[in-house]
């Protein structure tokens, strides 16, 4: 009886302690840029975009958070189509319609830019408030359980001084000295 307990338990967590999958601000639907521009007035489109473990997700929950020195008011969430979301960008859950494997897009999330957000400021997903697994951002793996994703936040304004977590650095020698002649 006791073994069927552990079981059970087992079961209900996080398929991993570690993040096996990841999900993304980008200023692209390809997820390639982590970087965004706010100096005009207009708007700005961020997008979520997922990448899964092998075995695919079905759903993805998350909350979006601003940094300070973002300026830009929050407009519109809308999930990729085909897909069904629930919430606000401080609880978001989206539902796929399917078990989905690689890279997509989730969700497009628009700002109004007022072309006055500092450098360096950004926005990042964290936890939904009612994530299955309190503290993480979450997707439901297409098998049956919650997995941990890491998460990439959006730069807006980026200068040389900023952190940008989507930037492969170069080193002076072999194949990073050929990629830094074409930065």
């Amino acid at each position: 009886m006791r073994r069927h307990f552990v079981i059970a338990v087992f079961l209900l967590l996080p398929s991993s302690s570690l993040a096996i999958g990841s999900l993304g601000l980008f200023s692209d639907e390809a997820g390639t840029s982590c970087l965004l521009e706010d100096h005009s007035p207009g708007t700005l489109d961020v997008y979520v975009v997922h990448t899964t473990i092998p075995g695919g997700a079905v759903a993805v929950q998350f909350a979006v958070t601003v940094a300070s020195g973002f300026t830009g008011t929050f407009l519109s969430a809308t999930p990729a189509p085909g897909f069904l979301y629930l919430g606000d960008p401080s609880d978001y859950a989206v539902a796929f319609g399917g078990c989905f494997i690689g890279t997509f897009l989730v969700a497009t999330f628009q700002y109004q830019g007022y072309g006055t957000s500092e450098s360096c400021s950004s926005l990042s997903l964290s936890p939904a408030p009612t994530s299955p697994a309190p503290g993480y951002v979450v997707s439901v793996a297409c098998d049956c359980c919650v997995d941990i994703l890491s998460t990439t936040p959006i730069v807006i304004n980026y200068q040389q001084n900023c952190p940008a977590w989507c930037i492969t650095g170069t080193e002076e020698s072999t194949w990073g000295k050929v990629k830094a002649l074409y930065r």
